[in-house]
């Protein structure tokens, strides 16, 4: 919405060319963001996106999930399918598994349903749910208009279209790296070996244990 990235650009070496931002970014107060996945964490993203930036919220999942809805703290749209959403938010964020179905859930075809003014992608899941090629050729259709990546498609390394292309945000998965959530992981990683010694079963397994 803002163009940090290039805004940060303009602060180290050409202070004057921020003022084109002023025909660019936008505020997200009352626009709609999209969410592509309401689990944990797409949860907490629809919640701070509602209550901290005052956005409308709606969300693609298989299935409605009226308990997740609930949780967010406002009113939530869901959209029965992918094409509803991308046609309806003016962001997108994935926050869905990678799977050989979701394999570039986002490309070309996706990126020509955005609305009129063009759709922001923010990917914090697996870079692979996006057909890179398409994306950037969206953002020169002016299909997408902003862009957000913490994951890529040919991980490590980003595309090098994205070197020099300040109106996106790319970083190099970075959505757990810091001390807080590696400690949080060993206290996990301890709190489950203990309950399975204890009970036979551990706290969150990744398998059932029968």
């Amino acid at each position: 919405y803002r163009y940090f990235s290039f805004a940060e650009r303009c602060a180290r070496t050409d202070w004057a060319a921020s003022r084109s931002l002023g025909l660019k970014a936008v505020d997200p107060l009352g626009t709609t963001l999209g969410v592509v996945g309401l689990g944990d964490i797409g949860t907490r993203i629809a919640r701070k996106a509602a209550l901290g930036l005052g956005m409308k919220i709606c969300y693609y999942n298989r299935r409605r999930d009226v308990q997740r809805e609930s949780q967010v703290g406002v009113e939530v749209e869901y959209c029965a399918s992918l094409a509803e959403l991308l046609s309806t938010a003016d962001c997108v964020v994935l926050a869905c598994p990678y799977t050989a179905s979701t394999h570039h859930m986002l490309s070309a075809r996706e990126f020509g349903l955005a609305k009129e003014g063009g759709m922001r992608v923010v990917n914090i899941a697996r870079g692979r749910l996006i057909d890179e090629a398409a994306l950037l050729q969206a953002m020169r259709d002016q299909k997408v208009v902003g862009v957000g990546l913490d994951v890529h498609e040919h991980e490590p390394g980003i595309n090098g279209e994205w070197t020099d292309n300040y109106m996106a945000t790319v970083l190099p998965h970075i959505g757990v790296c810091s001390r807080t959530s590696w400690d949080g992981f060993e206290k996990v990683c301890w709190d489950n070996a203990e309950a399975f010694f204890e009970t036979g079963k551990p706290l969150t397994p990744v398998n059932s244990i029968s």
